[in-house]
Parts: structure tokens; sequence; C-alpha cells
């Protein structure tokens, strides 16, 4: 009778020894078991160069890759077989495993739920890669919190965004009155929406007040030093805003809007040419031409009540 001793037969077909040591990876390390040259002659490596293994670090199960370094393959170590074994760089370690399914991923509880109800996310799900699946599980198992856990399901777990939406019949109808329309709320009851509506604007006015300071008033920065120069100085800048405001009423009487400066830069384009006449007498004729406007500022002159000269006088400038 034959009688077999199963604590010497081996569960695994793959078995070596090797030495705990570090791996470096740009600014990252790693604590690693590297694989022995006669060991790798015998896997897969050139199909699968991150070949998956499921096996024991002496006593303590372990699922990982063979990950590929210039010629050679290293294992991480668990961090937690690491704690467990008391494992030091340069220790021995006994490395046992086998290949695993290359397509196997092992999936969460709550994503397998997730995956199961919508049939949109499991069509996606179906068209990963292997690698990428088993990255979309563990970001969902490596999740702390339940909440985490609920949050990184939602979206999917790879951090895209997804889309719940529900309808809200009670804002239905008001939806129906806004949408598309500037509402403003007042607690004034006696005024007619014209009159609030000019009210409100007066706000953007106000703030245009506070802007035009640094830019065509010069307001500020005050390089003066003297109390009575500043205040010069500021007096000078509010006359200047008063003549800017009239000069806005001017045009928005006329139709053109309450900003003057493009009113403005549109006739500043109007020339004036000194026309230059010498005589056999010696004596210079001087004429100051004004420039015939164009069609589009000679509807402006008109809209603004304006007529200008054919020529100046030279006293008169």
């Amino acid at each position: 009778m034959l009688v077999l001793d199963t604590e010497s037969v081996s569960r695994f077909a793959f078995e070596f020894t090797g030495r705990v040591a570090k791996h470096s990876f740009g600014e990252w390390g790693y604590t690693v078991v590297f694989l022995p040259a006669a060991v790798a002659a015998e896997l897969p490596l050139g199909e699968f160069p991150r070949l998956r293994v499921r096996g024991e670090m002496d006593e303590y199960p372990f699922a990982r890759a063979w990950q590929p370094a210039g010629g050679t393959w290293y294992l991480m170590i668990p961090k937690d077989v690491m704690e467990r074994g008391g494992y030091r760089l340069g220790d021995w370690i006994n490395v046992r495993f086998n290949i695993d399914d290359q397509e196997a991923v092992d999936v969460p509880e709550a994503l397998a739920a997730a995956l199961a109800e919508d049939g949109e996310f499991r069509t996606a799900w179906e068209g990963l890669t292997p690698g990428k699946r088993r990255g979309l599980a563990y970001r969902v198992e490596s999740a702390k919190t339940a909440a985490t856990v609920a949050k990184r399901v939602a979206d999917r777990g790879d951090g895209s965004a997804g889309l719940t939406w529900t309808k809200r019949e009670s804002w239905r109808q008001w939806s129906r009155l806004s949408e598309g329309c500037y509402l403003l709320r007042s607690n004034v009851t006696d005024w007619k929406p014209e009159e609030l509506w000019r009210a409100y604007i007066q706000l953007t006015e106000a703030e245009a007040a506070f802007r035009i300071q640094k830019s065509d008033l010069q307001l500020r920065p005050v390089w003066h030093q003297k109390r009575e120069r500043v205040e010069a100085h500021i007096l000078v800048c509010f006359l200047s805003y008063v003549v800017w405001k009239t000069l806005g009423q001017f045009c928005s009487r006329a139709g053109l809007g309450e900003e003057p400066r493009k009113v403005f830069d549109e006739i500043g384009e109007i020339a004036v040419v000194d026309v230059v006449m010498p005589t056999r007498k010696g004596v210079t004729i001087r004429k100051r031409c004004v420039a015939k406007p164009t069609p589009h500022q000679q509807i402006l002159l008109q809209r603004l009540g304006l007529r200008l000269p054919v020529s100046l006088a030279t006293s008169n400038l």
C-alpha cells in the first residue's frame, strides 16, 4: 500500500528563494523580490510581460504580477506581508506561485451590484482591457469608508462623471414662466416695471463710475503730497466726471445711448488740415480747413445737432 505524504507535495508549480530588495522607479521606491533567470525561462513572459500570479510568500498569500525591469522581473512584496513577517532588506523569503488567469478580475461586491443594475455600465466594462478593469476594481476596493465606496461606484471608479436626474414637477410651472427672463424682486409695489428697471440699472452706472476713476478721469493714483493740491486734483476729476455725464445725457437725448466714448472716438477721426499758400510778395497764407466727414460721421453730427465749419480761423484755435 502506497501512502502519499501530501505535506511534501507542493501545490505550486514554481518556487524559489530570494532576498528582499529595494527597487527604485523615479522618485518612488518599492520593496521587491527579483525573479531568478532559471525560473523566468520557464514562464511565458514574452507573451505576458506583466504576468499575473497567485501564491505564497512564506506562509503569507499574495496575488500580484511580475513587473519587467531592464531584462529582469520583480514582484512587489505587499506591505502587510512585510509587517506580518517582520522582513527587512536582505532577508531571505520563499516564494511559491502558480500562473493566474490573465483575464480574471476580482470584482468588489459594490461594483458587481452596479454592473448588474446598469446595462450601459456593464457594456462599457466589457469593452475595457483586463488591466483597466483591475484598476477600476482596485479603486473601489481601496476605499476606506462606505461613503467613498458609493461615490467611486457612482463615478464608475475611474473619475468619469455620471448623471442621474429626476423631474421636479413643483418647479415645472415656474421654469416655464421664468426661463430666458431677467427677474428683479423688490418690496416697492407702487412703481412701474420700467421705473424699477431704470433704478436697478443705476447700480451698474455707479460701478462704472468707480471704474472710470483710473481710466478716463485718472483720479488714481494721486501723486500730489500737499492737501490743497490733492483736493484740487479731486475737484478737477469730479468736474470732468460731471461734464462726462452731461455729454452722456446729451447723447441719450439724441438717441445715441448714454455712453459718449464711442461717439467721441468716431467724431475724433474727423481731420483738420492746414493749407499753406506762399505768395509772390513773400507772405505766406495759412488756412485751417475741416475735412469732409464720412457718411457715418455725418449721421452722428446730424443726430447731435452739430454743424462743422468749412474752415477755422487760426486766432480761434
